[in-house]
C-alpha cells in the first residue's frame, strides 16, 4: 500500500472523500505518526552507527535517527548499560579512565562509556531506527505489509477524536493495542523459529 492508497482508504471509511471536513494534509500527517508510533512499539526498524572511541573522545553523538539502544559493543564486547547518576551515587566519577569500558551511559544526546577507555578501538550500537518522514504519494508504506491496516486504523482514531466520536476512537485504540501487542511478539520473537531444535527419535518411544 502506498501513502495515497492509505489515505484514500482513511477518507473512505471516515466518509469525506471530499475534504470536507478531514484534509488530505492531516492523513499524511496522521500515516507518518502512525508509522513512528509503530516504529516506537514493534521495533521494526533496526540501524547500526560504528566508530572508534577512545581516551579522547567525550561521548559520540548519537545518529538522528536513533530512538533507543538494543545492543552496545566496544572492541567487540558487550557492554552493559548505567546512568551517571548512579556513576555519582558510587562516588565515581565518569571521566576515570581504565583498561576497557563495563558500562555505557547516555548524557546530552550522546554515548558514553565508563570508565573511559586507554585504547581507541570500535565501538558499535545496534539501535532502533526512527522511520523517515513520507511525503511522496507513490511513496510505499515503509512498514511490513502485514502492518498496513495498523496504520489505517491509528490514522482512523484521530479522524475520530477530531470529529469528537470517542466511542468509536477507543474501539478503534483497543484493536490497534492488541494487534501491536502481537507484532511486537512476532517482532521481537523472530529468532526463536530460527534455531535447531532437538526432538525425540522415534526408535526410543516406548508404548
Amino acid at each position: 500500500m502506498n501513502l495515497d492508497q492509505a489515505v484514500s482508504r482513511v477518507q473512505r471509511l471516515f466518509g469525506d472523500d471530499f475534504e470536507v471536513q478531514i484534509k488530505v494534509t492531516d492523513v499524511v500527517d496522521w500515516v507518518n505518526e502512525s508509522i513512528m508510533t509503530i516504529a516506537r512499539e514493534t521495533e521494526c526498524f533496526t540501524a547500526t552507527q560504528t566508530a572508534n572511541y577512545g581516551a579522547a573522545t567525550l561521548g559520540l553523538a548519537l545518529n538522528t535517527d536513533f530512538i533507543g539502544e538494543r545492543r552496545i559493543t566496544w572492541d567487540g564486547v558487550p557492554l552493559d548499560r548505567t546512568e551517571i547518576t548512579s556513576i555519582d551515587n558510587l562516588g565515581l566519577f565518569p571521566s576515570d579512565v581504565g583498561g576497557s569500558p563495563t558500562h555505557f551511559y547516555f548524557h546530552d544526546s550522546k554515548i558514553w562509556l565508563y570508565p573511559q577507555p586507554t585504547a581507541t578501538k570500535s565501538l558499535v550500537i545496534a539501535y532502533v531506527q526512527a522511520p523517515a518522514v513520507i511525503s511522496d504519494m507513490t511513496a510505499q508504506l515503509p512498514v511490513p505489509i502485514f502492518m498496513h491496516n495498523d496504520v489505517c486504523r491509528m490514522a482512523m482514531i484521530r479522524a475520530r477524536e477530531l470529529n469528537e466520536d470517542f466511542d468509536q476512537a477507543a474501539r478503534l485504540q483497543q484493536e490497534v493495542d492488541a494487534s501491536l501487542g502481537k507484532s511486537r511478539d512476532d517482532q521481537q520473537n523472530k529468532a526463536r523459529e530460527t534455531f535447531p531444535v532437538v526432538k525425540d527419535d522415534p526408535s526410543d518411544w516406548s508404548y
